[in-house]
């Protein structure tokens, strides 16, 4: 049983395993008790929630997730804002962006020198085993796209956006 995302407990159950959703307050002593076996999520964590205290293995699987470095406002707080303070927030974006791609980066390494020293082992798969990882998460992808496409949303249109962004960008 893997602590997961909900869009992920499908190609989960795919590969042999069991995906559940708990929440990250609770993943901690969900995996010091064995609630859950492990989960799937940022290097980031084994720091950040000091996740590598109560793993002992980390399978790297070299996919990752944007960053959920959001701004959240009520619209009427917004609207209540003078526009010159509006304009800061709209010419930020990109360098908010960047400053977040950053910061999850540098904790990703943090995370996994930590975990290091905490004596956890990393596991790299093969080529081919990464590759039928990423055959099932894109099959899960497109299905969900085609969901979307169905309730008359362009689904399918934005999933070959965000490969075509995710090519042009990948370093």
């Amino acid at each position: 049983q893997l602590k997961t995302l909900p869009w992920l407990v499908a190609p989960l159950k795919e590969l042999g395993a069991v995906g559940m959703i708990v929440p990250m307050v609770d993943t901690y002593i969900s995996l010091q008790k064995g609630t859950v076996d492990g989960m799937t999520g940022a290097c980031s964590t084994l720091i950040c929630y000091k996740f590598a205290d109560v793993v002992k293995y980390v399978t790297l699987l070299n996919y990752s997730l944007p960053a959920m470095a959001s701004r959240f406002m009520n619209w009427d707080t917004w609207n209540s804002l003078p526009p010159d303070i509006q304009k800061v927030f709209g010419d930020n974006i990109e360098w908010w962006g960047a400053e977040s791609d950053n910061e999850l980066a540098k904790v990703s390494r943090e995370g996994i020198k930590y975990a290091n020293e905490q004596g956890v082992e990393f596991i790299e798969l093969s080529p081919e085993d990464l590759d039928k990882f990423y055959d099932i998460i894109e099959a899960s992808a497109l299905k969900q796209a085609a969901e979307l496409d169905a309730k008359g949303l362009p689904g399918t249109e934005i999933f070959k956006e965000a490969r075509r962004l995710v090519e042009k960008y990948t370093k």
